[in-house]
């Protein structure tokens, strides 16, 4: 059974390569803030609850949640840039390392999400600490025939030595067109739908 607490329209079910038990992919509520950074923690991700409810309040229509038999296994906080909404960035990927499958799909969806509400350009930032990000971008930019453009979006410093972290970005345009039916309009208030 699937549990759809909000954005039931928004909603889709995909089946996967890894097990029999099909993922949801939703935008989340608040009510998923606990349960997002539970998943953070147990996955080392350094997002904080904080940054996990604002992502769940603030930012559900640019955030998602994979859902699997009722429980959050993946998520992905992100925004549309406020000075060139066509381009969104996808700010805190969590999935647990063993779930790299979530992870992909996941990116995928929002991709697929925020494609069909007009953005043209998606973008990730990756640091050291994490390599399968980065290749997880390059993978998903393989289904929009696409190759991302590379710059260092932070330089080490004493207070954060180590490798620069790379912002990865790549046009949304030029992916095959999806199937589905493109999401209803938001209503005033970002829980509910028209």
């Amino acid at each position: 059974m699937t549990v759809e607490r909000a954005h039931p329209v928004a909603s889709q079910r995909h089946g996967t390569s890894y097990g029999a038990r099909a993922l949801t992919f939703r935008h989340p509520t608040v009510a998923d803030t606990d349960e997002v950074h539970a998943l953070a923690r147990r996955s080392a991700s350094p997002v904080t609850r904080a940054a996990c409810r604002i992502c769940c309040r603030d930012f559900a229509r640019t955030s998602m949640v994979a859902d699997r038999a009722g429980a959050v296994v993946g998520f992905l906080g992100g925004y549309r840039r406020p000075a060139d909404p066509r381009t969104y960035v996808a700010w805190h990927l969590v999935a647990l390392q063993e779930e790299a499958g979530v992870a992909l799909a996941l990116m995928a969806a929002m991709a697929g999400s925020v494609r069909r509400d007009g953005a043209e350009v998606f973008e990730a930032p990756a640091g050291p600490d994490d390599p399968a990000h980065a290749v997880l971008v390059r993978e998903l930019a393989r289904t929009y025939h696409a190759v991302p453009d590379t710059s260092t979006q932070a330089l080490p410093s004493s207070v954060s030595p180590g490798d620069p972290t790379v912002l990865y970005r790549f046009a949304l345009t030029g992916g095959p067109p999806d199937p589905r039916p493109p999401e209803p309009p938001t209503c005033r208030s970002h829980t509910s739908r028209c």
